[in-house]
C-alpha cells in the first residue's frame, strides 16, 4: 500500500512539473508581449528597456531557470495585465470555478447513476433506450449551444434565472446544468456498461439462486464491484471540467473563475497570469487524480495488500 501511494504522488509531480515546462515553453514560442505592453509609436530603446527588465533579454535557458527557482515558491511574477502578483489573482478566481464544477458534477454523479443502474437492469427495454438516447443527447449537444437554449428559454423568455454574472444560488444553476450535461450522459453510459458486466457474472446467479432480493443483488453486490470503473469516470470527467471544460461555460455565463481568467490572460499576452493559472489547474486536477487512485484501495483490498 505504501508504494503504491507513493508511486501515485511520484506520478503527480512529474504530470504537474511536465505541465509547468510545457506552458513555459508555449507562452515563449507564441509572440512578444513587449509589443503588446508599449505604444505603436514606442522607439527601439523603450521596447529594449522593458525587454530587460521583464527579463526577456536573457536566453531561454537562462530565463527557465529563473522561471523555475521562483515557479517552486509558487513566485511567477507579476501580472502584465493587473499588476498584481500572478498566482494571488489565479487564487482568487479558482474558488468561483471549485463552486460551478462542483455543482455541476454532484448533477452529473446524481442522475448518471440511477439512470445507468436502472439500464442495465434490463437491457434493450424502453427504459434502457431512452437512457441510452439521454446519455448519447447528453455527450453530443455542445455545451455553448446548450448554454444559449437555457438561457433564451428561462432568462429571456421565463424570466426565471439570470443570464450571466455570478451572486447568490440562482445564479449558478443555468451553469452548473450547462456543464453538468456531457459528464452526465458519459458516466451514464459507463454505469451501464459496468454494471451489465457485473450482473453477468457467476456470483451474481449464485446470490440469486440463494434467495437473495434482486435490489441487495444490484446495490450491494453488482454496483460495489463495479464502483472501480465508476469512480475511474466520475474522476476523469472532474479532472476534465477543472481542466477545460470549464472555460466555455464560464465565458458564455460570464463566472469570473479561472477558466474565464485563462482566455483574459491570452487576451492581454500576460504570460505571467497565464502561465500562474495554468499550473493551479494542473495541481488541482493532479490532486483530483491522486485522490481517485488513492480511492481505488477502498473498494479493492488486494490494492490495500500491495507491499
Amino acid at each position: 500500500m505504501h508504494r503504491y501511494i507513493i508511486g501515485r504522488l511520484l506520478f503527480a509531480i512529474v504530470v504537474v512539473l511536465a505541465a509547468s515546462v510545457l506552458v513555459w515553453l508555449l507562452t515563449h514560442w507564441v509572440g512578444d508581449p513587449v509589443k503588446l505592453l508599449l505604444p505603436l509609436d514606442a522607439s527601439r530603446d523603450q521596447v529594449e528597456q522593458l525587454r530587460s527588465s521583464l527579463g526577456l533579454d536573457q536566453p531561454l535557458w537562462v530565463q527557465f531557470k529563473a522561471f523555475a527557482a521562483k515557479a517552486v515558491r509558487g513566485d511567477f511574477g507579476d501580472s502584465l495585465w493587473q499588476r498584481r502578483p500572478a498566482m494571488t489573482v489565479a487564487m482568487e478566481r479558482l474558488p468561483a470555478t471549485i463552486k460551478l464544477v462542483g455543482a455541476a458534477f454532484l448533477v452529473a454523479v446524481i442522475l448518471a447513476i440511477p439512470l445507468g443502474v436502472l439500464a442495465s437492469i434490463k437491457p434493450g427495454s424502453a427504459l434502457d433506450r431512452v437512457t441510452s438516447i439521454l446519455a448519447l443527447q447528453g455527450v453530443c449537444i455542445p455545451d455553448f449551444w446548450l448554454g444559449l437554449l437555457m438561457m433564451m428559454l428561462f432568462s429571456v423568455k421565463l424570466g426565471w434565472l439570470p443570464t450571466s454574472g455570478i451572486g447568490g444560488f440562482n445564479y449558478l444553476i443555468l451553469p452548473a446544468l450547462t456543464l453538468s450535461l456531457r459528464p452526465m450522459g458519459r458516466m451514464a453510459q459507463m454505469v451501464r456498461s459496468a454494471m451489465l458486466d457485473q450482473l453477468g457474472e457467476q456470483y451474481v446467479t449464485t446470490a440469486r439462486a440463494k434467495g437473495v432480493s434482486e435490489l441487495k443483488v444490484v446495490l450491494v453486490h453488482a454496483l460495489k464491484n463495479a464502483a472501480i470503473s465508476i469512480v475511474t469516470i466520475a474522476g476523469w470527467e472532474l479532472g476534465r471540467m477543472l481542466a477545460g471544460y470549464t472555460v466555455v461555460v464560464e465565458w458564455l455565463f460570464t463566472w469570473p473563475g479561472i477558466g474565464m481568467l485563462v482566455i483574459q490572460a491570452i487576451d492581454n499576452w500576460d504570460f505571467p497570469l497565464l502561465q500562474a493559472s495554468v499550473i493551479l489547474i494542473g495541481v488541482t486536477v493532479s490532486m483530483v487524480n491522486l485522490f481517485v487512485d488513492l480511492s481505488y484501495s477502498f473498494f479493492d483490498p488486494r490494492i490495500r495488500g500491495e507491499d
